[in-house]
């Protein structure tokens, strides 16, 4: 096979050195080559997983309130003098205690027992009359000078038909007048709840004593 590759090899001219045989590796890098290190270790980022966890929903007011004795109270209503003290009453017998303060100035209807106009002379022996049998008489001036004299001036029209029988009675006739005045008021309210639903509940039972509350809720 060789002499025959060598004839082959002659024929074609070309010529074979082998005084400088090739050198063949046995598959190992030459220990003057440089060796690439390794590359460094890249630390690891511990991420928290991503889920699907939804924004928490905030409480409802009552369950923060719920910690605060005082979240809510009761307001009876505005009232005028003479009416303040039966309402007042009502809430001090359910237990509560009632607390006052000054409200705004309102109009209201009110029926007055008229006796008469008279000359301020007659006008204030109507009065004297009058205070004797424990009346709340007092007199208003006309613009003329002359003198109204009122027995009486209830927000109630049932308490002027007591007081106008009462005084018949005693031989004071008078009728009823309806007008409008200006009067202050005073905001009567009670109580000190955890829950919108305590309050309702104790509202409830003042409702049935004739008040008429309503739920504030404290700031």
């Amino acid at each position: 096979l060789w002499r025959d590759t060598g004839a082959l090899l002659d024929r074609q001219s070309v010529h074979i050195d082998s005084s400088q045989p090739e050198k063949v590796t046995d598959g190992t890098l030459p220990a003057s080559l440089p060796v690439i290190a390794a590359a460094a270790a890249v630390p690891r980022i511990d991420q928290p997983p991503i889920t699907g966890a939804k924004p928490k929903t905030p409480p409802a007011p009552d369950a923060v309130n719920a910690t605060r004795g005082d979240a809510y109270t009761l307001k009876i209503g505005e009232y005028a003098s003479s009416e303040l003290t039966r309402a007042r009453r009502k809430v001090e017998n359910s237990g509560l205690t009632p607390v006052v303060q000054d409200g705004p100035r309102r109009d209201k209807t009110v029926t007055r027992l008229y006796v008469g106009t008279f000359s301020k002379e007659v006008a204030n022996q109507q009065l004297a009359r009058l205070r004797k049998v424990k009346a709340s008489g007092f007199l208003i001036k006309d613009k003329n000078g002359s003198y109204q004299v009122i027995a009486g001036s209830f927000f109630s029209q049932q308490g002027a038909f007591k007081e106008q029988k009462r005084l018949a009675g005693l031989g004071i006739e008078l009728s009823l007048k309806k007008t409008h005045v200006s009067v202050p008021t005073t905001v009567l309210s009670a109580g000190k709840f955890p829950t919108r639903e305590a309050a309702l509940e104790v509202g409830a039972k003042l409702k049935q004593l004739g008040l008429s509350p309503v739920v504030l809720e404290n700031g």
